[in-house]
Parts: structure tokens; sequence; C-alpha cells
């Protein structure tokens, strides 16, 4: 079967061999509809096998592509950035100040506390 075959859209024909008492095969429509079956699969799989072939492609694609940006101006490659990147806790959870003070005040006091327990 060739790829002409598998994509033009006519099923392929099997040839039907003659049934045990001389009468022909394809008066039974389950011989046939069993061929077009595998034609069918036989398709899907190669156009599965094809779309994920593109996948893997684009996906390698993007991850070895790197993180380095092109100069407009020049066009040559041109490092990101060397400085280190400051992340903040509180903007992450999103604590305001208010609630940070409160935490702070209510830490102190645990520690206090728990000092004059000791002592």
């Amino acid at each position: 079967m060739s790829l002409k075959d598998m994509l033009g859209g006519r099923p392929a024909r099997a040839a039907v061999p003659a049934g045990p008492s001389g009468l022909d095969a394809s008066l039974s429509t389950v011989g046939s509809a069993m061929a077009v079956n595998d034609s069918a699969r036989k398709k899907q799989q190669m156009l599965l096998a094809g779309a994920a072939g593109v996948a893997l492609l684009g996906a390698s694609y993007w991850i070895f592509s790197g993180d380095s940006k092109r100069d407009a101006a020049s066009g040559s490659l041109a490092a990101v950035s060397d400085k280190p990147i400051q992340v903040s806790t509180a903007d992450m959870v999103n604590r305001n100040m208010s609630e940070q003070e409160w935490r702070s005040r209510s830490e102190n006091h645990f520690q206090s506390t728990d000092n004059k327990l000791r002592a």
C-alpha cells in the first residue's frame, strides 16, 4: 500500500477468497468492513506519527533554542543579563506592609514570652 493510496481517500480492497461452500465470500459485509477498518487504522497511525514528529521537533527547538535575545540593531545575539534577579517572598504571597508588621510584632511577642518562661 503506497502513501498515495492511504491518503487518497479510497479504501483499500482486499482479495476475497471463496468460502468453504464455494460461494463468494464477498456476500458477507464483515470481511470488507474489516479491510476498511485496517486501512483507516493505518492512516490514523501515520497521521498520529506525523503529528508526534512535528510536536517533537517543535519542543526540541523550543527547549534547545536558549535564552539569548537577538539585538535588533546589529542582528547579533546578546546575553540576557548577568545580574541576579531579586524576588521578594512577600510579593509572592501578596502581603502588604501592615500584615508584615503584625507578623513581626507577634513573632517578637512569642519570642519574648518564650524567653520569660525559660528564665
